[in-house]
Formats: structure tokens, sequence, C-alpha cells
């Protein structure tokens, strides 16, 4: 009997399941957690400098609130554990029995429930830990060869390895009754005060042979240090955006240097 032609027949491939993209969810979460244990951290650190937890708490109230957050794809949601560890946390505060590490975790957590912006949070942080930063010396003057002065520091924090420099721009506010203008201006003043001023102090870290008058850290123990914060008992835009442009050069000339300021009394 003749074979018929008949086509073979050709299975149907049975469909293979798209894998579930599970890394990207994964790798959100990941960094959710990190973000928010190195907020917490940071609290800690704040805290423990010196901030009032009021001042924070007040601080942190009156901080935006966005729906993103940079390094996290979508802000986190509030899932009910953070609610109710919240709760318990404000019935322990209403109470004044918070510990330091539960008023941080107390910090942390409403920044995640309002949705707070995390870069705005990290400046708020960053402002108020330097304005907590007390000067272990005061005063340090730096001398040369010849035993001159070469330049000074009003004080430095040993633990932080800053030097800090206090700064009255308060005489700008004064206008003369005969021009209706300032003595001088905001760029004027931050170019004497903030880079010429800074430009010399870090030269002269480099020559330095000694510190005085005692007791005083010795010049080995600071020359290495690369921060210099200031703190500006006046605050108006003019003073902001000279004193920015100063730093922002002074930073460029000398790299590796952290050049901050904070404006407005402590």
């Amino acid at each position: 009997m003749p074979y018929l032609n008949v086509p073979p027949i050709i299975p149907t491939p049975t469909p293979v399941p798209k894998p579930v993209p599970v890394l990207p969810k994964v790798v959100e979460a990941l960094v959710e957690e990190s973000v928010w244990t190195r907020l917490a951290a940071g609290m800690v650190r704040v805290l423990e400098a010196g901030v009032s937890f009021p001042a924070m708490l007040a601080g942190l109230l009156l901080l935006p609130q966005a729906a993103h957050a940079p390094g996290i794809p979508q802000h986190p949601p509030v899932v009910p554990k953070d609610a109710l560890r919240l709760a318990e946390l404000e019935r322990l505060q209403k109470l004044g029995k918070l510990t330091k590490e539960e008023q941080a975790e107390y910090l942390a957590l409403l920044a995640k429930v309002r949705g707070i912006h995390l870069e705005r949070l990290d400046e708020h942080l960053r402002e108020a830990h330097l304005r907590a930063i007390v000067p272990d010396y005061q005063k340090i003057e730096l001398a040369g060869l010849r035993r001159e002065s070469v330049g000074e520091f009003d004080g430095v924090n040993m633990n932080e390895k800053i030097f800090i420099e206090d700064k009255s721009a308060t005489g700008l506010l004064i206008v003369n009754p005969k021009t209706g203008l300032p003595s001088q201006t905001a760029a004027e003043w931050a170019d004497k005060h903030i880079y010429d001023k800074t430009s010399n102090r870090i030269k002269a870290l480099k020559i330095a042979q000694y510190t005085y008058p005692q007791p005083a850290p010795d010049i080995e123990q600071i020359r290495n240090f690369r921060r210099l914060h200031f703190r500006i008992d006046a605050d108006t835009p003019e003073i902001r955006a000279a004193t920015e442009d100063a730093m922002k050069r002074l930073r460029t000339e000398n790299p590796g240097w952290d050049i901050t300021a904070h404006y407005g009394r402590n």
C-alpha cells in the first residue's frame, strides 16, 4: 500500500511564562531600607551633637512634603507596622519617655509617613549638626618660622576635624542715612571676609610651625584638617548669594576642602 504524502504534525510549543521582574522590586526595597536606616542613624548623630529634640521636630514639620524621594522610584508606602510604631512613639513622646534612639526613630518615621523629600531632610540634618558643633579650642594663632603670626582660626573641633569661623555681617544691614546705602555691598564683604581671609588661612596652615596661646592643639594635629564652617550672624538673600559664591571659589581653588556656612544666630 503506498504511503500517503501527509505533512508531519508539529506540536504547538507551550508558551513560556515571562519571568516576573522581581529584582527591581527587591533593589527598590533594599534601597528604601538603607535610606531610612541611614536617616535614623543621622538623626541619632544630630541629637547626640546637642541639637534639641523639640527643635528638630519643629523643623521637620516645616519641611515640604513630596511624592518622590531621591534614590527611591516611588516614595515608600506607609505600611501598617509603620503607623503602629509611630503611634506608640508618639504616646511615649507625650509622656516624655523617649530615649535618644527612639527620638531618632520617631523623627525618621515621621519623615517617612509625611513623605518629606529626603534631599531637603539631609540638608536640614546637616545644618542642624553643624550648628551644634562646639569648638574644643578657640582663638588659635598659627606661628611661622620667625615665630610671627601667619594666621588664626576662631575655633577648632578635634572630633569633627573642623575649623570654625565666626563672621559678623550685621553691619551690612545698617544704611548710611546720607547715601541710603550700606557702607559696603554683600559681595565686597564676602570677598574680604570669606574669600581673601580664608585663602590666607589655608596657606598659613601649610607653613605654620606651631600654635599659640596655650592650651592649643599641636600644629601637626590640625594641619591636615580639611573642613571649615562659617557661622554668620546675619541672613539675607544677598549675604547668602555672596557667601556661597566666595565658598564656591575657595572649593575650586582648594580641592578636598569641605567649606560650609550657616546663617543667622544659633
